[in-house]
């Protein structure tokens, strides 16, 4: 009996250990904002920048979770320099530059793939301009190794105009493609006289990328700065109507491009609004596709605190945990554990979902938001 006993022991010890080695994880950044002429005392909440000693404190935090936490890639998901006038546009491709080279320094120092993504603020001509590889020469020392630090970036036809590419951070063998997209261009306020094309090829490009996915038996990580969905600030939403693709919107192809290849689909990664949250994504039969985590901002402001966020995922490459650091006097941790996540989020009431979220969503902040935009429909 004694025996019995060790060896099922045994088979348990096994058992917890491999599961507990199945977890990984990966840590993603966003809206950092840098404003590096002053602390955070001076700048107003109402700037949503971050001044220097607060992102002095995120970048000590985020070292902090590369040694305690070993994840296996890092994501930034735009928004580099402060905001600013159209005439300081100048300024703010100073401060791009400094962010570019103290994340660069974080990734090659630690030896860690980080990839980045396009911000609306990221554009060397203007806010909501078009996305320029000459962005990265303002991290003179650095600029050739951009856009994906410590791994290659498989660009599109289209890379230098659109900015979109694919990364296998892990390695090929790893089967974890990451498509990044640049959703600047979906928005209300893009400036191009090629608009319409430039749409139509990024999400020409998107398909092509989740077939290959499938064909290779891979899983796909769909990451993104500006989210589709309802902007509840400004009561519209995020992604324009007015291009039309295929005789519908952006956000309608889009959705159907996701349903055809959901079972290869990991999940959602956007930021843009600063706020922590989650969005769940549907098809034009009203059935799930998959879940999109909102990532929090460096940045603070009123409504949020500064934040970093930890995502793990099992060996299915099904998310099991969404963990969010935010700043107030020290760091806290919010953790959200299910494993897996997305049907969990799936069958989740509207009343409980909208609970967690509105807490999620001013994490440290005593405001209640009455608007949240939580399911992603055809428009």
């Amino acid at each position: 009996m004694a025996h019995i006993r060790k060896v099922v022991l045994a088979i348990f010890t096994i058992c917890w250990f491999s599961s507990a080695h199945a977890q990984k994880n990966f840590l993603v950044v966003s809206d950092i904002h840098l404003d590096d002429a002053d602390d955070q005392a001076a700048i107003l909440n109402t700037a949503r920048n971050a001044g220097i000693d607060t992102w002095d404190t995120a970048r000590r935090e985020i070292i902090h979770l590369l040694h305690i936490q070993s994840p296996g890639f890092i994501i930034y998901l735009g928004d580099l320099p402060l905001h600013v006038p159209s005439q300081k546009v100048a300024t703010a491709m100073t401060n791009a530059g400094i962010t570019l080279k103290e994340l660069r320094d974080i990734a090659q120092q630690h030896h860690i793939p980080l990839l980045f993504v396009p911000g609306n603020n990221d554009s060397p001509d203007s806010d909501y301009g078009k996305f320029s590889p000459t962005l990265f020469d303002y991290d003179t020392a650095g600029a050739r190794a951009w856009p994906a630090i410590g791994t290659r970036a498989l660009k599109s036809t289209d890379y230098n105009t659109l900015g979109s590419y694919a990364a296998f951070p892990l390695g090929r063998k790893a089967r974890l493609r990451i498509i990044v997209l640049n959703t600047v261009l979906y928005t209300w306020n893009y400036h191009s006289p090629d608009h319409d094309a430039e749409c139509a090829a990024q999400l020409a490009w998107l398909g092509r990328e989740l077939r290959a996915t499938k064909t290779h038996h891979e899983t796909a990580l769909i990451v993104m700065h500006v989210p589709p969905g309802i902007d509840v600030y400004k009561g519209k939403t995020f992604w324009t109507t007015k291009v039309r693709i295929n005789e519908t919107t952006i956000q309608n192809n889009f959705l159907d491009t996701l349903t055809r290849y959901r079972n290869n689909i990991m999940g959602l990664l956007a930021s843009h609004t600063h706020m922590d949250g989650f969005k769940r994504l549907y098809d034009k039969e009203g059935k799930f596709i998959t879940l999109m985590i909102s990532i929090p901002a460096v940045a603070p402001s009123a409504y949020n605190n500064t934040a970093v966020k930890l995502i793990r995922y099992n060996a299915q490459r099904q998310w099991t945990t969404s963990d969010t650091w935010y700043h107030t006097d020290t760091w806290h941790l919010n953790s959200i554990h299910h494993a897996p996540l997305n049907p969990w989020f799936e069958q989740m009431d509207s009343t409980s979902l909208f609970q967690m979220v509105d807490t999620l969503y001013n994490t440290g902040v005593k405001t209640h938001n009455k608007a949240l935009d939580l399911d992603v429909r055809r428009n």
